[in-house]
């Protein structure tokens, strides 16, 4: 998180739950139970708030198979090249 360990407090959890930003909510809640894994209100928020995040929060799984795709493509397109750059010096020696 970003900011300072001194804003994340309970009171901010609940302001950003308030304000429906369950990410944001769920990382201080995260960040309290380090300090004080057997509070029960901090384990109770912070499933109150994971469990309203959606996907749309996360990364959208198909994009990033598509990303990956391309990316494992290109890898491939190089490594031709390459292979193709190597030859065409053999033929020419």
């Amino acid at each position: 998180m970003s900011e300072d360990a001194h804003y994340l407090t309970l009171t901010m959890a609940r302001i950003q739950e308030d304000q429906e930003n369950w990410s944001q909510a769920a990382d201080i809640y995260r960040h309290l139970l380090k300090n004080d894994p057997g509070d029960e209100n901090l384990q109770t928020g912070l499933m109150r708030a994971e469990s309203k995040i959606s996907p749309a929060d996360g990364p959208d799984s198909e994009a990033l198979v598509h990303d990956f795709e391309q990316w494992l493509e290109m890898i491939l397109r190089q490594k031709k090249i390459s292979q193709l750059k190597r030859l065409q010096a053999h033929l020419k020696a």
